[in-house]
C-alpha cells in the first residue's frame, strides 16, 4: 500500500489534486501454495477466504485464484412476513495470469463480485407531528397511516420493521484489467488496459409500512474503459523521467423509479378527488422514471522530469494536459395503470 501526497497528474493516468492511495494486490507465483481462511460468529455470520497460486507453464505462465464468500442471517426481524433484515450475502472470484518472458511481462486480472441483501432497510424512528410555533403538522407521515389506515406506527429501533414489499438490494460488479511492461533497453514501456462495469438494483419498500403505497429508488448501470501508457527512463543517473498518455470512457445511467401501487391513491389523492373517484385503480401500478444519463471522454498527455544535482538535492518538474467532454441528459416519463374514463383522466396527470 503506497500513500503518495501531492498532485500525481504528471505521472498517473488518471488525474488527482490531493494525492493517491495506491494498493497493489499480490501476484501469482510460481511457487505452489495454497490458502484457507475461516471465520464464525453471531446471527450465523460466517466468512471464507480460498486461495491458490503456483505455475501453468513452467517459468512462463502462473495462476492464483481467489475466492470470497461472506454471510449472515439478518437480525432485524420483519413483523410483516418474518423476514430477517440487515443480513449480508455477499461473494466474489478473482482469478490472475501472470506472463513472463524475455522483457515482457502481462498480468491479467479478472473479478466478479456480488451481493444480494436485506441491507436497504431503514427503521422509522421519529416523525415531527408539530411544527416549532406549535402548529400541528396535518400532513405527517404519522399522521396520516394513523387516519388512513388505522395504523399505529412503531418507533423501537431494531424491532418495528413492518413492509410488505422490501425486497433484496442486489449489486454485481465485474472487472478486467491488463498490466503489460516492455522492456526497451534501459527504458520501460507500461500499458495499463481496464474495463468495469457495475449493475446497482434497489428494491425498497419505501412507505415504511405495511401498506402497498411507494416502491422507489436508483437503478444505477455504469460501464468504464481505460488506457493508460507509460514510457520510464532508467535512474540512478542525472536525470530520470517519464512521459505518458491516458484514455477515459465512462457511460452511466441511473433510473430514479416510483412504482405507485393499490394504496397510493388513497395515500397521495384524499381530498384531491371527489369520493367517487378515489379508486386504486387511478395510481395503482402507475411507473414514474426519472431517467438520467452521463458520458465522459477523457484524454491526456502527461510528463515528469527530476534532475539530480547533488545527492541531497534534486529539481522535479511536470506537465499535463487534459480534454475532457461531458454529455449528460435527464427525461422523466410517467407509464402503467388501468386506463381511466376521460372525466378521471387528467386526475393522473
Amino acid at each position: 500500500i503506497e500513500l503518495v501526497r501531492g498532485p500525481q497528474g504528471t505521472l498517473l493516468g488518471k488525474n488527482t489534486t490531493i494525492g493517491a492511495l495506491i494498493v497493489t494486490t499480490k501476484r501469482p507465483s510460481f511457487t505452489p501454495e495454497l490458502n484457507l481462511e475461516a471465520g464464525y460468529a453471531n446471527y450465523g455470520r460466517y466468512q471464507i477466504r480460498a486461495n491458490a497460486t503456483g505455475p501453468v507453464i513452467g517459468d512462463t505462465l502462473a495462476y492464483r485464484l481467489t475466492y470470497y464468500r461472506d454471510a449472515s442471517n439478518g437480525w432485524a426481524r420483519n413483523a410483516y412476513d418474518g423476514q430477517k433484515y440487515l443480513d449480508v450475502n455477499r461473494w466474489a472470484v478473482r482469478g490472475q495470469l501472470l506472463f513472463e518472458s524475455g522483457p515482457v511481462t502481462s498480468r491479467l486480472i479478472a473479478e466478479h463480485y456480488e451481493t444480494s441483501e436485506y441491507n436497504n432497510y431503514y427503521p422509522n424512528f421519529a416523525d415531527a407531528k408539530t411544527f416549532a410555533n406549535g402548529a400541528v403538522r396535518a400532513a405527517s407521515w404519522d399522521t396520516k397511516v394513523r387516519g388512513l389506515f388505522g395504523y399505529t406506527p412503531s418507533y423501537d429501533v431494531g424491532r418495528n420493521a413492518d413492509l410488505n414489499t422490501q425486497d433484496r438490494i442486489d449489486s454485481r460488479v465485474t472487472g478486467v484489467s491488463n498490466e503489460l511492461t516492455v522492456k526497451l533497453g534501459a527504458h520501460t514501456l507500461t500499458a495499463v488496459s481496464a474495463w468495469r462495469q457495475l449493475r446497482f438494483r434497489p428494491r425498497n419498500d419505501s412507505d415504511g409500512s405495511p401498506f402497498s403505497i411507494l416502491r422507489a429508488g436508483y437503478d444505477v448501470d455504469v460501464d468504464q474503459y481505460s488506457q493508460e501508457v507509460r514510457l520510464a527512463s532508467p535512474t540512478g543517473g542525472a536525470l530520470d523521467y517519464q512521459v505518458g498518455g491516458y484514455f477515459l470512457r465512462e457511460d452511466l445511467v441511473s433510473n430514479n423509479r416510483s412504482i405507485f401501487q393499490a394504496d397510493s391513491t388513497k395515500w397521495f389523492l384524499t381530498g384531491a378527488l371527489p369520493t367517487a373517484a378515489l379508486s386504486p385503480a387511478i395510481l395503482n401500478g402507475v411507473e414514474y422514471d426519472q431517467y438520467g444519463t452521463l458520458h465522459v471522454t477523457s484524454g491526456a498527455g502527461f510528463g515528469q522530469a527530476t534532475w539530480h544535482l547533488a545527492d541531497r538535492l534534486s529539481l522535479t518538474g511536470g506537465v499535463r494536459f487534459t480534454r475532457e467532454t461531458k454529455r449528460a441528459s435527464n427525461t422523466g416519463l410517467t407509464f402503467g395503470g388501468a386506463t381511466l374514463p376521460g372525466a378521471l383522466a387528467p386526475a393522473r396527470a
